[in-house]
């Protein structure tokens, strides 16, 4: 609150003259945040156009002009894994495993300690082929080593490459973590 000198609250108005120059140094305060703010918003309106885009199952074809256009957004902001992560999210969705895993891959390169981007690494070669996904797998469980989700993963990666002493292992680091709950159940079942 401003309070003129006689206590009244009225404000005498600026002079004139003063008025115009506030008004141009407003202006010329604001271009430099719509120069950032701008491309931003371009960037962000490029990302909800390429995330929810939908790719048919089995069109390879698109899922890679999907996945083209994604990579084109993150190379506008080089550093940043979040793109990455959720071009991945979007291409996991669409069942376009491999440029998943591409996607996750890009995102690892940026940040290694990102568990979603091995999460999605893991889950994408899980869906491909299991036995390629024990390393993504094993990166994800440590970055989250209580999530029995990634655990019970991972007892199937190892059933699919017949180790069955990691397996039961792991299962029984579900049973410690979280005993009697679904994954606790199927884990057991799995090991027989």
């Amino acid at each position: 609150l401003l309070i003129s000198k006689s206590g009244t609250g009225n404000i005498p108005p600026a002079s004139p003259s003063k008025i115009p120059a506030a008004r141009y140094l407003g202006v010329l305060a604001v271009i430099p945040g719509l120069i950032v703010a701008i491309p931003l918003m371009q960037t962000q309106t490029k990302l909800q156009t390429a995330f929810y885009a939908f790719v048919e199952e089995g069109d390879v074809a698109a899922a890679q002009v999907k996945a083209d256009f994604f990579e084109e957004i993150e190379n506008g902001a080089p550093g940043n894994p979040i793109i990455a992560i959720y071009a991945a999210n979007s291409l996991y969705i669409d069942k376009a495993y491999r440029e998943a895993a591409e996607a996750s891959r890009r995102a690892i390169s940026i940040d290694p300690t990102d568990y979603r981007a091995w999460w999605f690494l893991a889950s994408s070669l899980e869906s491909i082929d299991r036995k390629t996904a024990i390393d993504a797998r094993s990166e994800a469980i440590k970055l989250s080593p209580l999530n029995v989700d990634d655990l019970l993963n991972q007892v199937k990666n190892y059933i699919a490459v017949g180790d069955l002493a990691n397996s039961k292992s792991l299962s029984e680091r579900i049973s410690q973590i979280s005993p009697g709950s679904s994954q606790d159940v199927e884990a057991k079942t799995l090991i027989g």
